[in-house]
């Protein structure tokens, strides 16, 4: 979600992308940046930018999403492997 957040340069934007409402990608956002104790993105109504802890997170949570897209397609993959 953040990621998505962050493309998107909006909560709102990311919240149709994602068939959500705003508000439960905002309270996502905030139990992730509570869980990892760091502010990721400041953002108010005309501004949306990362943080410090934002723009070191974003790489290694890209880095997550491909490696579990990665594994997903290997399993896919290997679901359809002649035995």
């Amino acid at each position: 979600m953040f990621v998505v957040v962050v493309e998107a340069q909006s909560v709102t934007r990311a919240a149709h992308r994602l068939g959500l409402s705003p508000s439960s990608v905002s309270q996502q956002l905030a139990a992730l940046e509570a869980a990892l104790g760091a502010k990721l993105i400041e953002r108010s109504a005309r501004s949306f930018r990362l943080t410090r802890a934002g723009t070191l997170f974003l790489e290694p949570a890209r880095q997550l999403l491909d490696d579990v897209s990665a594994a997903k397609a290997s399993l896919a993959h290997a679901e359809h492997a002649p035995r």
